[in-house]
Parts: structure tokens; sequence; C-alpha cells
């Protein structure tokens, strides 16, 4: 390791005629770096209890953006805003196979204690709304999973007196003829587009269906600033702790505007497993950070399907894409076909089928 180190020192040296003085007053200088940004950008949760439910803001997001965002969120000039109430924090579900056939048996129940929704949206009446989330649910052969997430889902969000609409997003057809070719980048590209086209929503939220919240204290609703903020912390398959910092799979809130700044997902991962990474990648690129809730409270309980067939070459192309601009694969280059849209008292089910991707980088 030394003798790599100081090949590396030797040819350093040669190539810019540095001495060793000027070596270490520039390590020293990278390092001091390192250490600031680290001490800045570093997630300082902080936590404002108010009617039973947590409002996580990132102290480091106000450092960089100069101000006070808490304060503007809470002062915002709305009479009567809407508060949670009712929450009664961890629940802890545990779904078997048994469970989805009685889902799919009894469905009908679930629209029938939520006929307060229209065309996938629900509003609270007797409060101001702050804010409009609009929840992108990527589908394929997950009936059972999808009514299961609804029935947990929808009364915990009404709880927190969020204003919200769901979109299902469904994969037509099997792409390139292969059953693995599942492409959930371009399903939330184009579900995002077609939703902008049906009204303003302040931020979105990226929902896996086989994902159940376990808390009812985490917050469904479009945060205090500008950063991608992810949800789906502790997962029972890594023993409830984040597996690795820039995970941002599962389930993620991102503010619209935000979202378009990244532009979007990568339309070039089919099948399982990548893209997820890709947009973390995107993230930090365009020097921004992770907000998270604490892992005690962002619980979510998977519910048991089939697992996807995993691509290696995903992979490969995460670490290849990480070199390219992300401005080329996105938002700006989806392309994809409604072969319906229609909307159901629960959700908008948009049915997409998607084109071949840009480059052709996934054939």
């Amino acid at each position: 390791m030394l003798s790599h180190f100081y090949d590396w020192y030797k040819k350093l040296a040669r190539r810019f005629n540095l001495t060793r003085w000027n070596i270490l007053c520039i390590l020293v200088i990278v390092s001091i770096w390192n250490i600031m940004l680290m001490t800045y950008s570093n997630i300082h949760i902080a936590q404002y209890k108010e009617e039973n439910l947590y409002v996580y803001i990132d102290s480091s997001a106000m450092l960089w953006q100069g101000r006070t965002d808490l304060d503007f969120w809470m002062n915002k000039q709305v009479t009567n805003p809407c508060r949670p109430q009712e929450l009664g924090g961890k629940r802890y579900l545990n779904f078997t196979t048994e469970d989805l056939k009685e889902a799919d048996i009894d469905f009908q129940s679930v629209v029938d204690e939520n006929k307060d929704m229209f065309n996938g949206t629900y509003e609270p009446k007797e409060c101001n709304i702050t804010c409009h989330v609009g929840i992108i649910i990527p589908y394929r052969d997950r009936a059972p999973q999808l009514k299961l997430l609804l029935r947990y889902l929808l009364p915990m969000i009404k709880r927190q007196r969020v204003k919200f609409t769901i979109f299902v997003a469904e994969q037509f057809g099997k792409s390139f003829g292969k059953s693995d070719d599942f492409n959930k980048g371009i399903l939330f590209n184009a579900a995002f587009k077609e939703a902008l086209k049906m009204g303003h929503f302040d931020c979105f939220i990226f929902h896996d269906v086989d994902l159940v919240p376990d808390d009812d204290r985490i917050p469904y609703t479009c945060q205090p600033h500008h950063w991608p903020f992810h949800m789906s912390v502790a997962l029972e398959k890594w023993k409830y702790k984040l597996p690795y910092y820039k995970l941002v799979g599962g389930v993620l809130n991102i503010p619209t505007p935000t979202f378009i700044k990244l532009n979007g997902y990568s339309n070039n991962f089919w099948g399982w497993g990548g893209e997820d990474d890709d947009l973390s990648n995107r993230i930090f690129k365009k020097h921004l950070n992770i907000s998270r809730p604490p892992d005690t409270i962002a619980r979510y309980v998977p519910i048991p399907h089939k697992s996807r067939l995993w691509h290696e070459r995903n992979n490969q192309l995460v670490r290849k894409l990480r070199r390219l601009n992300s401005d080329f694969d996105g938002l700006n280059t989806v392309k994809y076909q409604v072969i319906a849209k229609k909307q159901y008292s629960l959700f908008i089910h948009i049915l997409i089928k998607t084109r071949d991707c840009p480059y052709r980088i996934c054939i």
C-alpha cells in the first residue's frame, strides 16, 4: 500500500514539478475542505412535534439556503391550516400470503370506507391545505399487493389531513418479449409528466407497491426544503438499519422543481435494480443531499411477492451513467405511449406502453 502511494507521489511530483512541501500543502487544504463539507452537509434532524406529527427539517438545508425554512413553512399565510389528528404511532404490521388473498376478496370494503375520495384525490374539507402531494405507484402483475397497500395507506394519510392524489402507473405488455423487462424509471417519468398535465402538485412521492408504512407518524406531506426526502429508511430485510447512505429506493418524496432539476429517473434500467442508485448519483451531482426521518419511525413492512429477476448489467450501467451527463437521459428523453387513462375513486390508473430507451444502452 505504501509503495503504491510512493509511486503515485513521485509521478505527481514529476508531472507538475512539485516539491514535498507543495504536495503536503495541497493534501492539508484538501483535508480541511473535506472536513468542512462533512460538517456543513451533515444532516442534523430537528424534530418538531405538533399534535403527534413529526415534521423533519434538515438544519444543513437551512444553512445552505441562508434562511430558516421552518419559520417560512410554519408561518405560511394560511388561515386554519390542516393539522394531523388521531395518530397512533407504530402499528407492528406483518403480512402473509393469506393477507393477500383476503385483500383480493374484500377490496370492495376499502372502496366503501373511502367514499370521500374522488378521482383518486382526497382533500380535507374542514381546514385549508398547504400543499398537494402526488403519489406515484409503479405497477405490473401486483394486484393483491396494490389492494393491501391502499387498505392501510389511505386511512393513514387521511389522518395526517393531507391533500393527495394517487397515480397507479402500469406497464403495458412485456417489452422486448421478456417477462423481466419492467422499467420503473420510465413509469415514474411518464406518470410524473401525465400528472402535471392534470393539475398542480407541490411534491411527488414515488412509492413501491410492496411497502406499507408501519408508523403513521411518517410524514406524507411536502417537506419545507428542496432536498429529496427518503422515507423508507428501515426495512426488516436490512434489520431496520440503512444499508448505505446513498440509498433512495423504496419510498421517496421529492419536490416537483427538484425532480425536474434532476431530470427525473434514467430510462435505461430494465428488470430489477439500478434506477434508484442512478437517481442518487444525480442528486449528489446537483449538489443536493438526502434527508431522512429517524429509523425508529420510518419503518416499512414488505408485502410478500415473487421477486423480479436481477440484472447484473444494471450494476455496470450505474457505473457507466455516473460518468455521463444526466441531462441527456430522463424526463426530457422518455419515450412512452399512454394506452389508457381512467379515473377511479381511489386512484388514477395510467396504462403506459414503454418504448426503446435512448441510445439503446439497455439492449
